[in-house]
């Protein structure tokens, strides 16, 4: 099957807002996460949201008249065109945009029935004179991947020649509240299949990737196969076997002719959760990755929801053109059934194969595979 080479990426974080210097953070453990408190919850909680500087910065490269959602998906789709589009017929570009609640901040504002996520996205667009019609996924924590999934199906269906795929969400009182009624949340920076993990700290991002058909162009890293499968087992609670990520894993394999002692490296899911990393170690016991190195790197940015996928694929796409693994923090002592190969430091391999994983509630999984050539 035809491949997708990754042409460019952007990103917006609390970390740094350019792959450079995220990437220098990363290498020095540094992590936006910190302490949070508000009259609507009931103990303090750990999050990673953009400082007073970062949202100025953030409304200055925007429009006046966006909001922080609108404003991440236009400023990280701005710089990719800018950059690698100006010579480019914009009528040839297919925007496909990762959101677990987009605009929810402005539901006091507008009205719950008035709360559209496409109308912001086709305004952004508008705004960027993009002339196609956009399309959105929303499929909880997978969202991301579900996104780089669709543009790979998309431009090998030929209908375009680039496809550009963003992914923001935002930490807000809607969002906030509602992981907190869950009692999901950590007061404590989050601990990835760490024995002593409490939960997740919800973090806030706008990233981008652009991809285009790669037959022809043998060089840098692409996007061989993409996966979503369902475990239907609980509308929040993971499956308990992890045989249904594992098939999302075997099919990339399957589809790219290797298997699983090619994979250098995986991105893992990892949010910190009981039943989500006791999950994610089961299937890679399935897979067979069990002694292939793993990280989570919702430590340092959070769980960015929509975004994580996209976010989290664009500094596995770092890692594998750098040759540099970054590792999980806040990891000390086995805390699933099955091990798990956790990457401790950084460290510099040659990285060819490597997989990003996500998993979310309603029992989705997915798994992209990447290849460096």
């Amino acid at each position: 099957m035809k491949s997708a080479k990754i042409i460019d990426v952007s990103l917006y974080t609390p970390l740094g807002d350019t792959i450079n210097q995220v990437f220098d953070n990363l290498k020095e453990n540094k992590s936006s996460v910190q302490y949070f408190t508000a009259d609507y919850l009931n103990h303090p909680v750990s999050l990673s949201f953009f400082n007073k500087e970062q949202a100025k910065k953030l409304k200055q490269l925007s429009k006046p008249e966006f909001h922080p959602f609108e404003s991440l998906l236009y400023t990280t789709a701005k710089e990719i065109i800018d950059r690698s589009l100006r010579d480019c017929d914009l009528k040839s570009l297919q925007v496909i945009v990762a959101t677990t609640k987009g605009n929810i901040d402005q539901v006091e504002n507008v009205g719950i029935d008035n709360l559209k996520i496409f109308d912001s996205v086709q305004k952004v667009c508008q705004s960027l004179k993009i002339q196609t019609k956009p399309l959105v996924v929303s499929s909880a924590c997978i969202s991301g991947l579900s996104a780089i999934s669709l543009a790979l199906r998309k431009l090998r269906q030929g209908n375009t020649k680039y496809a550009l795929v963003l992914g923001a969400d935002t930490v807000n009182a809607f969002v906030v509240s509602g992981f907190h009624s869950l009692m999901a949340l950590s007061e404590h920076p989050c601990r990835p299949f760490d024995k002593d993990r409490r939960g997740i700290n919800i973090g806030e991002a706008g990233a981008a990737m652009l991809l285009s058909l790669g037959e022809d162009d043998k060089s840098g890293i692409h996007i061989l196969e993409g996966k979503i499968t369902n475990d239907a087992n609980h509308i929040s609670a993971p499956s308990r076997t992890g045989n249904e990520l594992a098939k999302a894993i075997a099919f990339c394999l399957h589809r790219s002719k290797i298997t699983s002692s090619d994979i250098d490296f995986v991105s893992g899911h990892g949010t910190g959760t009981l039943y989500n990393d006791e999950m994610e170690a089961k299937a890679m016991k399935v897979a067979e990755l069990s002694n292939t190195p793993i990280h989570s790197l919702k430590p340092y940015f959070g769980h960015c929801l929509g975004a994580a996928g996209i976010l989290e694929g664009i500094i596995l796409y770092k890692m594998m053109l750098d040759n540099t693994l970054i590792p999980s923090v806040n990891y000390q002592e086995q805390g699933t059934s099955e091990p798990l190969t956790i990457q401790k430091k950084v460290e510099h391999k040659a990285l060819k194969y490597a997989l990003k994983t996500m998993s979310g509630f309603g029992g989705c999984n997915a798994a992209v595979l990447f290849k460096k050539y």
